[in-house]
């Protein structure tokens, strides 16, 4: 799941650290804690959980941990396991992605900015920042020396080391977008196979919106989009497609009637089978057999 955050205001940066845990040694659990807690593991791993999710944070991943959810530690370190922590605040609007969509945050001191006029170049353009919640990061030592270097602003003079670290901690939300991105070009290709080979295997069936939400906990509408992004087809129009594909080789391999076939493939009527038959392959089920049967 993703985060996405309302800019300008961008989110601020709070507080930073490292640690190093050994065998037995556990994260601590919360409950509201507040702010938004980034934890960037080097070594070993943590076992989080948040509200129903768990996360096995090994080295070279990221996990944030949610301002307004529980968290808990399921299973202590087996092994010596060092980290980075940011502490950081969205004051804007940030939202969460859910299986139902987007849920909004806004900040309770968040006020829109209201122009004083109509001139439009007066407007103050926002923008949205996705971050992953939780990934694998492809440059983590990219990651890992913008860390080192809030790091090392911490014994710096206040006003100059706080201006500094936020330069340095926007650097790392640009690191976590990119890697973001990385993660859902790959995430989304994984779930779209997955839909595909459903779809291949209960294409006879009725497949219905609600059967898909059911078995894959997301909605249509988003699984759709993977559909779109992998294959160039939307999740009914590969349906479709593929229900095509195999009535066009009954056609070919069997004496069976096109009414026949239709039923067989999963279409509810044969006048419907005939019209997209016709419209992907330029030709009605009888003339493709005339054509291509032997």
């Amino acid at each position: 799941m993703n985060m996405r955050f309302t800019a300008p205001p961008f989110p601020c940066f709070l507080a930073v650290g490292e640690d190093t845990y050994y065998f037995g040694s556990r994260h601590p659990d919360r409950s509201n804690l507040g702010v938004f807690d980034l934890l960037v593991v080097t070594k070993g791993a943590l076992y989080i959980t948040e509200e129903a999710a768990s996360y096995t944070v090994t080295a070279g991943h990221m996990l944030i941990l949610k301002p307004n959810k529980s968290h808990a530690t399921y299973r202590s370190c087996d092994e010596e396991t060092h980290f980075y922590y940011v502490h950081f605040q969205s004051i804007g609007i940030w939202s969460e992605e859910t299986a139902d969509g987007w849920t909004d945050h806004p900040h309770p001191h968040y006020r829109e900015y209201e122009l004083a006029d109509s001139d439009d170049r007066l407007n103050i353009k926002t923008s949205v920042l996705q971050l992953p919640q939780f990934c694998a990061l492809p440059n983590p030592e990219s990651l890992y020396a913008c860390l080192q270097q809030l790091l090392e602003l911490v014994p710096q003079p206040q006003a100059w080391a706080r201006w500094q670290q936020q330069l340095v901690f926007q650097n790392i939300l640009q690191l976590l977008h990119a890697a973001g991105e990385n993660e859902k070009d790959s995430t989304s290709l994984r779930l779209a196979e997955k839909v595909a080979h459903f779809l291949r295997t209960h294409y006879r069936e009725p497949v219905s919106y609600h059967r898909i939400r059911e078995a894959f906990s997301f909605h249509p509408t988003y699984l759709s989009r993977c559909m779109k992004q992998a294959y160039g087809m939307n999740l009914i129009e590969y349906l479709i497609a593929y229900r095509i594909e195999q009535a066009a080789l009954l056609l070919i391999k069997t004496d069976l009637s096109v009414g026949e076939i239709a039923e067989q493939v999963g279409f509810a009527n044969l006048s419907y089978l005939a019209r997209r038959f016709a419209k992907e392959k330029g030709v009605n089920p009888s003339g493709y057999r005339k054509r291509f049967a032997t």
